[in-house]
């Protein structure tokens, strides 16, 4: 079945985009016990490079799949019996998403505040910002307790976010 789904290039999550459209598209969807998917780490990598224009990308491109997700969420079919459940599962994957861009922002030394100001608006018009905690996605067993208590509760007050961002563009 050819859907048109394709990888959007140039942008930096696509595989989290292309993945997410393609399966409300599905007839059939089956899970596996087979463990077969790795991370690897390479030095200057999408994930691990700290050069400030990649970490500018990295913060504009996931303001962009949030966005792809919304498009998503919207249609998806509500008389479909998964509804419910593939409309957590998607707000989750935006949760994720917002948690992942703030961490790279708190690492990125070009970001300004008044375009920092904008993609907070955006996201809030999304609905994603502040971060709800009942749609989980934020870190793993071992972390989420930490994030949820500490970190969430820092990137919800702007005041606090603004602040931590700019101690830190402060002493590098």
């Amino acid at each position: 079945m050819d859907t048109g789904i394709k990888f959007i290039e140039g942008r930096l999550a696509e595989d989290l985009i292309f993945t997410s459209n393609l399966f409300p598209k599905a007839n059939r969807v089956a899970r596996t016990k087979f463990d077969v998917h790795r991370f690897r780490k390479v030095e200057n990598s999408i994930q691990t490079s700290t050069d400030d224009s990649h970490l500018l990308k990295f913060i504009h491109d996931f303001v962009w799949a949030i966005e792809e997700l919304d498009l998503l969420i919207k249609n998806i079919d509500n008389s479909h019996n998964s509804f419910n459940k593939a409309v957590r599962h998607f707000k989750r994957k935006q949760q994720m998403v917002v948690f992942a861009l703030f961490i790279k922002a708190s690492r990125c030394n070009i970001l300004r505040f008044d375009e920092l100001k904008k993609i907070l608006v955006r996201l809030n018009e999304l609905g994603v910002y502040p971060i709800k905690g009942k749609f989980g996605g934020i870190g793993n067993s071992k972390t989420r307790l930490i994030y949820s208590l500490i970190l969430v509760p820092i990137l919800n007050n702007k005041t606090l976010l603004f602040l931590s961002l700019r101690i830190k563009n402060k002493h590098k």
